[in-house]
């Protein structure tokens, strides 16, 4: 179980958040991490994956603080995919999936199920369209085989019919496991999401995506026409 207690985001020169966040996560699900440009998604997701310290709180899985995992057990807990994808990676995208430095039990063959890359088994990583790339990065977390899942925009690079179909996996996927992930594609967040985590300069309101739409919660903060919710109810 992963609980967020008293946590204020950001950086010694800058906080993003003025009210502590205080939430426990469901094991398995998909939540929607949304909110305006600079709000903090990304540090929200660097902190829960212990790659960036908090200003203040603790991120705690099952009552530990990870503060006190080892790059190893964070490694056996997160899967992260960054919003960037690399710049150079000159291997073929079998020898990607396979990459193992913390010596964990990979899940490569439901990865390139999961995923559909059989056809690009033996291509060269730097030689592939940025969507068939951010579809290898993604089975690569998959195959890390984690119970939980972190996303920093993996629409990025993508096409609509496959920003769509990854949205698709990412949902099935989420029955088993959690998934978290933040978002700037409002459309597929809504309609794929079970919760929502709204961050804001105040913090986060949390809660399940039904709610937030019935309570016109996104439409006020976003200022987005009615007709937008209504085409998500």
């Amino acid at each position: 179980m992963l609980t967020l207690k008293n946590l204020v985001l950001g950086y010694k020169s800058q906080v993003l958040n003025k009210k502590e966040i205080n939430l426990t996560v469901p094991k398995n699900g998909f939540i929607g991490v949304i909110g305006k440009n600079g709000a903090g998604k990304s540090t929200l997701l660097k902190t829960i994956a212990g790659i960036l310290p908090p200003v203040k709180g603790d991120v705690l899985f099952d009552g530990q603080n990870i503060a006190t995992f080892s790059v190893e057990q964070r490694s056996r807990l997160f899967s992260f995919v960054f919003a960037n994808l690399p710049n150079q990676l000159p291997l073929r995208v079998s020898e990607i999936l396979a990459l193992n430095p913390n010596h964990i039990q990979l899940n490569i063959e439901e990865a390139i199920s999961t995923f559909e890359l059989e056809p690009l088994l033996n291509k060269n990583f730097n030689t592939l369209s940025d969507g068939q790339k951010q579809r290898v990065i993604l089975a690569k977390a998959f195959a890390q085989n984690t119970p939980i899942l972190l996303l920093d925009e993996p629409e990025t690079h993508l096409d609509i019919s496959q920003n769509l179909k990854n949205f698709q996996i990412l949902k099935s996927i989420s029955k088993q496991k959690l998934v978290i992930c933040a978002s700037h594609d409002l459309h597929n967040i809504l309609k794929f999401s079970d919760y929502l985590w709204l961050i804001s300069t105040q913090g986060i309101l949390a809660g399940e995506t039904g709610e937030f739409l019935n309570q016109n919660v996104i439409q006020s903060h976003f200022e987005l026409p009615e007709a937008f919710i209504q085409n998500h109810l």
